[in-house]
């Protein structure tokens, strides 16, 4: 019996499907890959069946044409189903499916009639059985591919929902850096800025993680408020023109400012646009504006821009990722639930920078601020243009006439004004410039009550947002007698003209008794009051001026007051009332038992107080010692600084030494400084767990500690005037954590150069990948190093290979 061969071998391979789908597939939970190397439509050899019997023949025949003429049809179905599911269109897979079911029914009703014909065929009806078999197969993988690709596609749309999801955590956190403000005083640097790989070198690679691995750069604020009038263009967000930063302690840094910066980098990646700032995508950025200044610290030759840009998102998702122990992906909202960096923080990130050129400004951008007393820093092209030139001149010349210092780039000046006329001048020349924000100004001339409404009118119009003004010449004419009660009201009135945020009065004579009950209204911006001059209380007039500033201003978050009563003063404070809150840093020098009774009623009735820090003197006098030890446990969960002075320590020191138990019950503790003359030698244990890191304080001293609560390691150690024997200087100095103290001050001690030597080899030789060696300042002026020559410089360039910031102040006599 001759068999004609008519096998082909058609395979329908999904090798191009979709990559983001099946690499999708691939990671969800419970799902294999599907295998389409395995769904093939194999057309089997047909043998012809007896031919002695026509009839038969004829039969066969026709239903073996009914059978590949089908089977061609569902081959074919087979190959458009392989290009839609590649192309993911599942309406078309589905109908596709539905007609190689109808097909498949046709099959098995012509494999029906196969088997009658074929019944004494053996070798035929084993094929039909084979090819039968073979639909049976491909059909099923054809219904889990449809099973698959529905589960693609419901991961798909999640994994889409949580990207469109997370982009809008990422522009709302965007939105919160743009939107936030600071005051001048909390705005010293530029708050935005982002990192950018630079070109590792071997010696990077063999060496810590990332030390040299990035570079920060700032971003020009550029937006509404640098557009002068008449222009066309919208000035957009974009790299400062400087050439970056590197970066030192990183661990520290991106520990600090890891979430801050992941946001600006989104930012940058993503862009957005506000009512004031436009921050382009990245695909649209005028990247021109600043790249050109940073491309010999980057990998521009080898990486694209976005490419770099990615690389430093990926790095800080990773960084965040192995602190926080989630995944970026799955749970967007914690990793970018975290707080707006701070002024504080601001003030900080300029000790993280490895800075070439100490008199240049950070990213060579200027400070300015906007009509409505937000801080911006811009580059000088934009800052050129916001302003005219010719009117800068003239006010350059202005101040230098009159012996004044301007500080441009923060737009600062500090001047003392001789007499009316040249007063007059100054203030056309500062109005027109515009370019001023805070003015340090002396009236050099016994100014009139219309004189200071004229000064007072010309800071308004400069938009002043931070003034200090003196009055040490302002006597009082006689010409001005009629105004003597209300003199100052120009002074007190500026309060509310909506743009001052700082405002310092300094040597003004009896300034409250001068100022009219009425003249203090609403002071909306006002945030720091300073009055640096006599206050007296006795009249009950001026008690109420500083009641109704008080009332009048919302945001008032700092008041100094010069010499007052502090019964009177606590009485003022009453009158602070939510939502006001009154960050009072309460550093006072507490010599009567009465004062600590007033810090504490001050401190109970602010709860807004962050901190508190103590100033003691006289230790010595039962009265002072005994207010404390009650203030001790009252306050410990706020105290910050801790001052303790006093003489005949050995009959004192123990009952100190046993309410200071254990560093954890002061948990916001990082200033610590002894003056006293000698510490009972019973107690040097003591101290040295006291001032010891709080992870590594054994246990208490005296007793089992009462909290283990975490505290923060100290930042300075004082021991001024101590005197000490050797072995237990050796006992201070080795509990010393020199990964976390900052100031060191062992001045008017018997510290010796034995000492010197000993306290250098007790900082660790090699701080590792994720610690750093912080000292700042060794104070050991008129200790037992002085004088002492050669030796003691070549302990001074041990200590600086250790500890590379630290400042050595110490008398060469």
């Amino acid at each position: 019996m001759n068999c004609s061969d008519s096998s082909t071998d058609s395979s329908v391979t999904l090798r191009d499907f979709d990559e983001a789908s099946l690499s999708l597939a691939e990671g969800i939970s419970g799902t294999e890959p599907v295998d389409v190397e395995s769904l093939q439509v194999n057309v089997l050899p047909i043998c012809d069946v007896d031919p002695t019997n026509s009839n038969s023949v004829t039969q066969t025949n026709t239903n073996v044409v009914k059978i590949r003429s089908s089977f061609q049809d569902y081959q074919q179905l087979c190959d458009t189903f392989s290009q839609a599911y590649k192309l993911g269109q599942m309406n078309q897979v589905m109908a596709i499916a539905n007609q190689a079911k109808g097909i498949k029914d046709a099959l098995d009703e012509h494999f029906g009639d196969m088997r009658i014909d074929m019944s004494k065929n053996k070798a035929a009806q084993e094929q039909i059985l084979q090819m039968q078999q073979k639909v049976e197969e491909n059909q099923k993988q054809m219904m889990d591919m449809q099973h698959k690709m529905k589960e693609n596609q419901k991961a798909m749309m999640k994994m889409q929902q949580q990207s469109l999801d997370r982009l809008a955590i990422i522009q709302n956190r965007v939105q919160a850096v743009l939107t936030q403000t600071y005051e001048l005083h909390e705005y010293p640097i530029p708050r935005l800025f982002i990192i950018l790989p630079k070109p590792m070198r071997l010696r990077d690679h063999l060496g810590k993680l990332f030390s040299n691995h990035f570079r920060l750069y700032f971003l020009c604020e550029c937006g509404k408020h640098t557009e002068p009038d008449g222009c066309n263009s919208q000035h957009q967000v974009h790299l400062a023109k400087h050439e970056g930063y590197d970066i030192e302690q990183p661990t520290e840094f991106f520990n600090k400012y890891g979430p801050y910066i992941l946001t600006l980098m989104e930012m940058f990646k993503y862009g957005i646009t506000t009512a004031k700032v436009i921050v382009p995508t990245l695909s649209n950025l005028k990247l021109v504006e600043g790249v050109e200044a940073i491309k010999g610290n980057i990998d521009h030759t080898t990486k694209s821009i976005p490419s770099l840009v990615d690389e430093a998102i990926a790095f800080l998702e990773s960084q965040l990722a192995n602190v926080s122990n989630m995944d970026v992906y799955s749970n967007p909202t914690k990793l970018y639930k975290t707080e707006a960096i701070e002024g504080a923080d601001l003030r900080q990130l300029e000790s993280y920078l490895r800075i070439k050129d100490e008199a240049r400004v950070l990213g060579n951008l200027y400070r300015t601020v906007t009509t409505d007393g937000h801080v911006k820093w811009v580059c000088f092209d934009h800052y050129r243009e916001t302003y005219k030139e010719v009117a800068m001149e003239l006010l350059r010349d202005v101040v230098a006439i009159n012996g004044g210092i301007f500080t441009e780039v923060i737009g600062k000046i500090e001047i003392n004004i001789a007499s009316r006329t040249l007063a007059k001048q100054f203030y056309d020349a500062m109005v027109k410039a515009r370019r001023i924000q805070e003015l340090d100004i002396a009236l050099g001339w016994d100014a009139t009550m219309d004189d200071l409404r004229k000064f007072s009118a010309a800071v308004t119009r400069a938009n002043i947002i931070h003034l200090t003004v003196d009055g040490t010449s302002l006597m009082g004419p006689v010409s001005d007698a009629v105004n003597r009660g209300r003199r100052y009201d120009p002074i007190i009135e500026l309060m509310s003209n909506g743009r001052i945020q700082f405002l310092r009065i300094k040597n003004f004579a009896k300034f409250v008794n001068r100022v009219s009950r009425f003249s203090a209204t609403k002071a909306p911006q006002l945030r720091i009051l300073w009055i640096d001059s006599d206050i007296d209380f006795v009249e009950n007039g001026s008690k109420s001026v500083i009641e109704r500033i008080l009332d009048n201003s919302p945001r008032l978050v700092e008041l100094k007051l010069n010499r007052f009563s502090r019964g009177t003063f606590y009485k003022l404070m009453t009158r602070i009332t939510p939502p006001f809150s009154l960050n009072y840093d309460l550093w006072k020098s507490v010599w009567r038992s009465e004062y600590t009774n007033f810090t504490s009623r001050v401190a109970d009735h602010v709860l807004a107080l962050k901190y508190i820090n103590l100033e003691v003197s006289n230790l010595q006098h039962y009265p002072v010692r005994d207010d404390l030890l009650r203030a001790l446990p009252r306050h410990r969960k706020k105290l910050r600084k801790l001052h303790l002075d006093g003489t005949s320590a050995n009959a004192w020191f123990s009952d100190i030494a046993k309410a200071l138990a254990t560093r954890q019950e002061f948990p916001m503790l990082e200033y610590f400084d002894l003056s006293l003359t000698t510490i009972p030698k019973s107690y040097i244990p003591w101290l040295a767990t006291f001032i010891s890191h709080p992870v590594h304080d054994p246990s208490a001293y005296f007793s089992k500690a009462r909290m283990s609560v975490t505290c923060k390691p100290l930042k300075r150690i004082c021991l001024h005037s101590i005197q000490l024997e050797h072995e237990d200087w050796v006992t201070v100095i080795e509990a010393i954590d020199f990964f976390s103290i900052e100031e060191l001050y062992f001045d008017y001690s018997n510290f010796s150069l034995e000492l010197f030597g000993i306290l250098i080899r007790s900082i660790p030789e090699n701080a590792g990948n994720n610690l750093a060696i912080l000292l700042k300042i060794l104070n050991i002026e008129i200790t037992g190093v002085s004088g002492q020559g050669g030796t003691f410089e070549y302990l001074v360039g041990c200590l600086r290979k250790k500890a590379p910031f630290a400042k050595i102040n110490y008398t060469n006599f």
